[in-house]
């Protein structure tokens, strides 16, 4: 009577996937389904890391054969590991080359050659994954090394600024540019000192305009609103008018009063 084959159960994550006769799990090693990450059982209690299994890892590895792993096998780890869902579905290929890939350690596949293209366009395939077909053995290669990737186009939101703007230093706004005096009003002393002698000695009521106007003129010079170089002919245009008014008053009041009395 002959020995039944030994049954191989594969635990994954803490999953436990199987039982499996050894070629579908040989099957599975060469197209990487299976790693060194995971582990193996034949009783589904004494655990061991899949290494010590020497059908799989012997001293020397034997050249793989082209034998095809089996669908059945391929969607039952598949469906344990979620795969389907969140990547483009496998592609049935008859007759063709099978290419695999792999993307942060989880594995999809097969596709055609041509599905890996559309991929790379799109930019789900990443030059730095690794891609498997039955010619490469059991190496995984990487995508970079097999396809050619498009050139990473420049940054978008690069802008260029204009170099005016770039030293406020040396181009400082207008008003940093305009003076003091230019942002003054002119002085009056001139005509201010002209209506005082004119109020003294011709018309009086001039006195008066040089006495208000200097006044006024003498503030704004002290407050900083108005250029202070006239401030002497100012304050003399100032002084004659008030002379020239108090002279207008005293006069004023002794043709009233001397007027009065011839009245009388």
């Amino acid at each position: 009577m002959s020995e039944e084959p030994l049954k191989y159960f594969i635990r994954r994550r803490g999953r436990t996937l199987g039982p499996f006769d050894l070629p579908p799990l040989e099957r599975m090693h060469r197209s990487g389904r299976i790693g060194s990450i995971d582990e193996f059982s034949t009783d589904r209690r004494g655990w061991r890391k899949l290494t010590d299994l020497e059908e799989l890892y012997p001293p020397e590895q034997p050249e793989p054969d082209d034998e095809e792993f089996s669908s059945d096998d391929e969607d039952a780890l598949m469906l344990d590991e979620g795969v389907g869902a969140a990547q483009p579905p496998s592609v049935p290929v008859a007759g063709g080359v099978e290419w695999y890939y792999c993307s942060y350690g989880e594995q999809y596949g097969p596709f055609t050659e041509g599905i890996l293209h559309d991929l790379i366009r799109k930019g789900q395939l990443k030059d730095q994954d690794l891609v498997w077909t039955s010619a490469f053995g059991d190496d995984w290669r990487p995508a970079i090394d097999v396809f050619s990737f498009p050139a990473t186009p420049p940054a978008a939101n690069q802008s260029v600024v204009s170099p005016v703007f770039q030293n406020p230093v040396s181009n400082p706004p207008l008003q940093q540019q305009s003076s003091p005096v230019a942002l003054m009003q002119s002085h009056r002393g001139s005509m201010i000192l002209t209506f005082g002698l004119l109020g003294l000695f011709v018309c009086a009521p001039l006195g008066i305009a040089a006495w208000v106007m200097g006044w006024g003129d003498l503030s704004q010079m002290r407050s900083g609103t108005m250029d202070d170089s006239g401030r002497s002919m100012t304050t003399w245009g100032t002084v004659l008018g008030a002379i020239s008014t108090v002279f207008f008053v005293l006069m004023l009041f002794f043709f009233l009063a001397v007027g009065g009395v011839a009245i009388l």
